[in-house]
This record gives structure tokens, sequence and C-alpha cells, in this order.
């Protein structure tokens, strides 16, 4: 069952803080898997949204692909799929293109340095790029590393055993393009 009420930290952030564009934006989302979080921002907005990935080794849910279709076909004229990894897809989108990008693909601090370095670029001024399974140290790593001159803000449980799922869905990151 899906709790559409459950919004990830960030995008409950972003919306919050959007001036002149009540709930609405060019967004992405950068590992889709089953399409949980994309079906919760897109119930509770108006954006518009890539949703990219490969679906490649998703042991946890090898139907992910079909899942993330058929739950989000209510949305279609607000969607586009891209199914490829995050880097290739990246460079399809100009600098500046989007308001909002969201980054859930790879957890190895090489994927996760590598999604924020090909995105952030395409993040407007003033937008938000973020991200989720913060209480990871690989992902921590790599976030606070790679934006180590921005203000990184964040929600997580830190704990050297896997956190609990109702938890770790509130675990964020998120950066303002131009907040330093």
């Amino acid at each position: 069952m899906i709790d559409s009420k459950r919004i990830r930290p960030s995008f409950m952030v972003y919306l919050n803080n959007m001036m002149e564009m009540p709930l609405t934006g060019n967004c992405a989302e950068v590992g889709v898997s089953c399409g949980y979080n994309a079906h919760s921002m897109l119930t509770h907005s108006s954006i518009t949204l890539v949703l990219v990935d490969d679906y490649k080794n998703y042991v946890e849910c090898p139907d992910a692909e079909s899942k993330a279709n058929s739950l989000l076909e209510l949305f279609k004229d607000r969607i586009q799929f891209i199914k490829k990894s995050s880097v290739e897809a990246a460079k399809q989108f100009p600098e500046g293109h989007f308001d909002y990008v969201y980054i859930d693909a790879g957890h190895t601090y090489e994927d996760v340095k590598s999604d924020i370095e090909a995105w952030l670029p395409k993040v407007s001024l003033g937008g938000m790029i973020a991200g989720h399974d913060f209480w990871k140290q690989e992902v921590r790593d790599a976030v606070l590393e790679t934006l180590k001159d921005w203000v990184v803000c964040g929600t997580a449980v830190y704990s050297d055993t896997p956190v609990p799922s109702n938890l770790a869905s509130m675990c964020d990151w998120w950066v303002y393009k131009g907040v330093k």
C-alpha cells in the first residue's frame, strides 16, 4: 500500500519555499525503483517530473520497472521516463533546466559523487538538489565532500546497522544552488 501522505523532507522543503510558482516546477528523480516517491511527489504537486533509472540490478524488487510504469500511468502527461544511467541521462538537459533534482540511484561513494557532479549544473540558480539515504556513511561522505563549499541541510538517523524503513524514508539531504 502506498502512503501518499509521506512526502520526503527535501521535497516538502522545496514545496514550502517556492516563490511565485505554487507547487509547480521542472523536477527530476534519479533512481525511481517502483515509483513510490515519484507517485507521492506527483500526487501532492503540479510538477513535471523526469524519471531516470537504468533498471539494472534490482534485487529487492525485480519487477520495479513494470511497477513504476503501472503506478505512474495516471500522471503520464506530467512525466518522462529515461532508461539510462544517471550520468548519461543528465547530458540530455541544458544547464539550469531543473528546479529540483532528487538523487536516489547508486549508494556507493563514487555513485553519489558522480550523480551530484552530473546533475548539479542542471539545477537552476536558487533551485534544489537533494537526495536520499543520508544515514548511510558512503552517501553522507560523498554529499558532504562533494558539496563542501555549500550549505548542506539534512535529516538523518545515524546507525551502524540498517535503519528501519519508516525512518530511512525520512533521511534526506539537500542544497539550494547558490547558497554557500
